[in-house]
């Protein structure tokens, strides 16, 4: 009778056992068949945009300086003719149009000895300018971008630390990754520029790799 009865309990503990496990068999199998669960994980890819670049100096203010950042910034994410427009005032003594020609041809030669092998120059007579010329830099650009609706994640930089449900994981690597990247253009698949010069592009990161501390930027300036 004793041995009857513990085969009871035995089997009613079995059933009660595989009952559960069936239970939780269904209950996982039944969510993995939701296919509607929106992904947390970004997928677009980072995008490159076409803009224009203008940057507008007075003549006096440029110097070697200046046409090097022009030139490298073109090197670098240029794409196209570089477009050297000056200024002059037709009733001024000394911002002539002779003197507006000779500036934009020697901005020209400057710019050909560094590289640049497209270059479209252009005077431009702008009334009661005065005495100051002045010239402006003009050119197609590309930028890379990270993709649409993308944000930084929480305490990345200088943004919250609240938890945002709606943050897409991969975006603040594609936010950082996007803005360190040379030239854009190489994301479109195009081949990499004859007139790139390997020793300039490893003087640009020496400092970073041997550890020498950058000097501050000096602006500038001028005088009357």
């Amino acid at each position: 009778m004793q041995k009857a009865m513990l085969g009871n309990k035995i089997s009613v503990m079995f059933s009660r056992k595989g009952a559960l496990m069936v239970a939780v068999a269904s209950t996982l199998l039944l969510s993995a068949c939701a296919l509607d669960t929106p992904t947390q994980i970004s997928k677009a890819p980072i995008t490159v945009t076409q803009e224009r670049h203008v940057a507008s100096y007075n003549a006096d203010d440029v110097n070697k300086t200046v046409l090097n950042s022009v030139q490298d910034h073109y090197l670098s994410q240029g794409d196209g003719s570089v477009n050297v427009l000056v200024t002059y005032d037709p009733r001024s003594k000394s911002n002539t149009a002779m003197v507006a020609s000779n500036n934009a041809g020697k901005i020209t030669s400057a710019l050909r000895r560094m590289g640049a092998t497209e270059i479209k120059t252009e005077i431009l007579p702008v009334m009661d300018s005065g005495d100051v010329s002045k010239v402006e830099f003009s050119y197609d650009i590309y930028e890379a971008h990270a993709p649409e609706n993308c944000a930084l994640m929480g305490g990345v930089e200088d943004t919250g630390t609240s938890v945002n449900p709606d943050y897409m994981f991969g975006c603040s690597r594609d936010i950082l990754l996007a803005r360190q990247i040379s030239n854009p253009q190489d994301l479109l698949g195009r081949t990499a520029s004859p007139a790139a010069s390997a020793g300039r592009q490893v003087n640009w990161v020496a400092t970073y790799s041997d550890g020498t501390p950058s000097q501050p930027l000096k602006a500038i300036s001028t005088t009357n």
